[in-house]
């Protein structure tokens, strides 16, 4: 993840690129490649389970949690930005 924010930094950065790297590290994370903060909160808060994009309910058996706040922490974006990306489900580009 630190190409990505070194990439941001050189080029720039558009809606496709935040999309992929949100994408890239949720499914990293589900693969075990990358470890997130455990999610803080209580059992009312809406989690998501890697690789899935969709907020579900807290399910204490299930493995793979994660919110918008540790995609947030381990990327060093601000909740704002991400949050919006993992609401619409982020698109998978074409192969290149």
């Amino acid at each position: 993840m630190i190409m990505a924010r070194e990439n941001l930094e050189e080029w720039g950065t558009n809606a496709e690129v935040e999309h992929e790297t949100v994408r890239a590290v949720v499914e990293a994370y589900a693969e075990g490649r990358v470890v997130l903060p455990e999610p803080s909160g209580s059992e009312g808060q809406k989690y998501r389970y890697a690789p899935g994009f969709k907020s579900e309910r807290f399910e204490p058996a299930r493995t793979g949690r994660y919110t918008a706040g540790t995609v947030s922490a381990f990327l060093a974006w601000s909740p704002d930005k991400v949050n919006p990306i993992l609401l619409s489900s982020p698109p998978r580009t074409a192969a290149r």
